[in-house]
């Protein structure tokens, strides 16, 4: 009776199972094993590569008009001679009278980057956001005072289905509560 390869069962079903791996046996049929696990593996990179296309298709075109004359009136409002700019300049220690000469230098052309650029505009802008959102924190919680109506359906006895009350609100803040929203 003929001995039996072990690996001769590698591309059944199984197969891959039964195979022992020696270092000589790992050198002789690593290729082929690779080859199998590559299509198989190749499943799933395929699948989320669809399922990311589509992902892309719920993505809505809004058509914006470009309106070449207004950023080009944008940029040319970007003159030196800008009184904000001559004091922007004067803030950080620069002379804005050699802007306006035409007299650059490096300071001078990284300050109008600064002061020219949108990006550090909208960066101030956030800044004072975070500004008042930390005085808004600081501020102490503020008693109310209200009136609340309510209806109701028993009129019997000559009764207003009408109540009026009057309600008082105070709210007493855990220690350290205001300092943490700070």
């Amino acid at each position: 009776m003929a001995r039996q390869d072990p690996h001769k069962n590698a591309y059944r079903p199984g197969g891959l199972e039964k195979i022992r791996y020696g270092a000589r046996d790992y050198k002789r049929y690593y290729p082929m094993i690779r080859s199998r696990f590559c299509t198989r593996g190749a499943f799933v990179p395929a699948l989320l590569l669809i399922l990311g296309c589509g992902g892309c298709a719920m993505q809505q075109y809004t058509p914006a008009p470009l309106h070449p004359e207004a950023v080009l009136a944008a940029y040319e409002a970007h003159d030196p001679s800008d009184p904000g700019f001559a004091d922007f300049v004067r803030a950080c220690g620069a002379d804005p009278s050699a802007a306006v000469r035409g007299d650059w230098n490096f300071d001078l052309l990284t300050l109008a980057a600064l002061y020219f650029n949108p990006a550090m505009r909208e960066a101030e802008a956030a800044l004072e956001v975070r500004r008042a959102a930390v005085r808004t924190a600081r501020q102490r919680i503020n008693p109310t005072l209200s009136i609340p109506l309510e209806f109701h359906s028993d009129t019997s006895g000559g009764r207003s289905p009408w109540l009026a009350g009057l309600l008082f609100d105070l709210v007493f803040e855990r220690a350290g509560k205001r300092e943490a929203r700070i």
